[in-house]
């Protein structure tokens, strides 16, 4: 278990941070406390700390919830988008179209994911989507002739990014393979998303729009 440290953190699942149901459960359900670094630390620039105490967090999650995360995704936007809030609310929509593409629209089962929304140094931002592996969740037909491999599960992602939005584009993951990849080492991945982590004007990782139990969940 986890504990706080008062002058360190704040509570991830308190209401200012966490807001959807789906989270709180895993929190009862896990009976442990999620972090993350206290935002004042952050702005103090103290940025080391910061990072290696959400990679130490990111650990802890995706093995307490037994996560096999698979697959490194990046995705950019067509028409450059330069607040963080436009981004993640575009981000909400194309993940709800997603699961409703991959498992229907009636069912309520949900891909797991992890979301980082980046600001390069001289666009706008571009997303990072860390996704689970969900091939066993299939159960229908339906599903499986849907999205029951990879070829088929990247085609999904690239009309389904493509359509949520007029400023995204399709993706071209056969081109830039770089954009899609598997995932072999947790830790080096979690270096790598949380490196801009403290940077001004930076939120990076969008904890309100995570998906840790594989279950819909209708506010995000």
């Amino acid at each position: 278990m986890i504990h706080q440290q008062s002058h360190q953190y704040s509570l991830l699942k308190n209401k200012k941070h966490c807001q959807h149901k789906a989270f709180n459960g895993i929190v009862n359900k896990k009976d442990f406390t999620e972090i993350l670094p206290n935002q004042e630390l952050v702005q103090a620039n103290k940025k080391q700390f910061a990072r290696s105490e959400v990679r130490n967090w990111l650990t802890t999650v995706s093995n307490l919830n037994n996560i096999k995360w698979e697959y490194f995704v990046t995705l950019t936007f067509r028409n450059e988008i330069t607040s963080y809030e436009e981004s993640k609310n575009v981000v909400s929509k194309f993940l709800k179209n997603l699961n409703n593409e991959i498992f229907g629209k009636r069912s309520k089962k949900s891909l797991q994911w992890l979301v980082f929304i980046e600001k390069s140094q001289y666009h706008g931002y571009h997303v990072h989507l860390i996704i689970g592996d969900f091939f066993e969740k299939l159960s229908t037909d339906s599903q499986i002739r849907r999205c029951g491999n990879e070829e088929l599960f990247k085609y999904i992602l690239e009309k389904t990014w493509n359509n949520v939005d007029q400023r995204t584009g399709k993706p071209d993951f056969h081109s830039f393979e770089s954009s899609f990849q598997h995932i072999y080492n947790d830790e080096a991945l979690y270096q790598y998303l949380t490196k801009q982590l403290g940077s001004v004007g930076s939120e990076v990782f969008a904890f309100d729009l995570m998906n840790l139990d594989g279950r819909y969940n209708k506010l995000i």
